[in-house]
């Protein structure tokens, strides 16, 4: 699917999700330019439309474009919310029918993808700051125009697959602000099974915890955990494989952490991960400015269906300490890690300094 078919498919949804002509007085949108840099993409402009209740008929839509030296990405996700208030399935029930869709093309990464879903879901809660949610899913997934020299194990997934199924969720969250030095406690379980027809079948399992509490003054402790696992009777395809734990691990390259393939250097992702996190913070002149220290460990690992001399997949543990400096506004986001690897392979493809910041204007 090309940037054109995908930007067709977003008004496509824009357009079937309503039951009638929208007016500008009755829609919630703002049109956002902005730059960002990351780490890994480099410096990029950014392009985005973000609607809320369009047309008055529960239409919340979102389309964004990136562009720089590295590469290019287009995304969007068209949803419509129907509330059904409360009803045996729970208090304050919300209906979800979703379609989204991604192309990317980046320097950094060994081919390009794109990606089309459809999503049908509700979530509802059943006590005080805890809710659930379940649906049914479709995605196909293109992976294309792999880089020459790239490792057989990857280009061996090489073009387009679908995949269908359920998912379930469980989610329970105190924080009632956003921001590095917000208290609060969350924790949730996210389980996916595909197989219900498609190409691909997996179940999969994630699950997180976090908590900050107050430490001195307005100083805060962060700890956080988070792992997952998938598995399938016909191998985990590489677009279903973990490359970093969530949120990454600080010291490290997004992918530098994963079994590789030792001729080629390429990271080949894992079908397991698991991370750790301790950060203090504290407020540096205002509030939306917080420095502070760290220590990262986790690890990505295991790849079942890929037996060969040239991949080591055995788990293998890994640890940074550092210092971090985070900002955020409404409308603009910095962070910046100081890391130093401390348990590390030496095919891993560490990072001392790492740096993102996104500005919308």
């Amino acid at each position: 699917m090309s940037v054109n078919q995908l930007t067709f498919a977003a008004f496509l949804g824009l357009a079937c999700f309503g039951s009638g002509p929208a007016t500008a007085q009755s829609a919630q949108g703002q049109l956002n330019l902005g730059a960002s840099h990351s780490s890994r993409y480099g410096s990029a402009v950014d392009l985005s439309f973000r609607g809320t209740d369009l047309g008055g008929y529960g239409i919340n839509a979102f389309v964004a474009a990136k562009n720089g030296g590295e590469g290019r990405q287009l995304s969007f996700n068209v949803e419509r919310q129907i509330g059904l208030d409360d009803t045996r399935l729970g208090r304050d029930t919300q209906l979800y029918l979703g379609i989204s869709g991604k192309s990317s093309a980046w320097e950094v990464d060994a081919f390009d993808s794109k990606n089309i879903g459809l999503e049908v879901s509700y979530d509802a809660e059943i006590r005080p700051n805890l809710r659930y949610s379940a649906g049914l899913f479709w995605q196909r997934d293109t992976l294309e125009d792999f880089s020459a020299g790239t490792s057989a194990f990857l280009v061996a997934d090489e073009g387009t697959t679908d995949a269908a199924g359920a998912h379930f969720g469980l989610i329970w969250d105190t924080y009632l602000e956003d921001g590095p030095l917000a208290i609060g406690a969350d924790a949730g379980v996210q389980l996916r099974v595909a197989g219900l027809g498609g190409g691909r079948d997996f179940k999969s399992m994630t699950a997180f915890a976090h908590t900050t509490r107050p430490l001195v003054r307005d100083a805060v402790l962060r700890l956080e955990v988070q792992g997952g696992a998938i598995n399938s009777s016909d191998g985990v395809h590489l677009i279903d494989r973990a490359f970093s734990p969530a949120g990454g691990l600080r010291g490290f390259t997004y992918a530098g952490i994963t079994p590789r393939d030792s001729t080629t250097g390429d990271a080949l992702g894992g079908t397991k991960y698991v991370s750790a996190s301790v950060e203090a913070l504290a407020p540096y002149g205002t509030r939306g400015i917080a420095v502070g220290a760290f220590a990262d460990v986790g690890s990505v690992w295991s790849l079942p269906d890929i037996v060969s001399p040239l991949v080591d997949d055995k788990f293998e543990l890994r640890s940074s300490v550092g210092l971090t400096l985070k900002w955020k506004t409404a409308s603009s986001y910095l962070d910046i890690s100081l890391a130093a690897p401390v348990e590390y392979l030496e095919s891993d493809d560490k990072k001392t300094f790492s740096i993102s910041f996104g500005s919308e204007f």
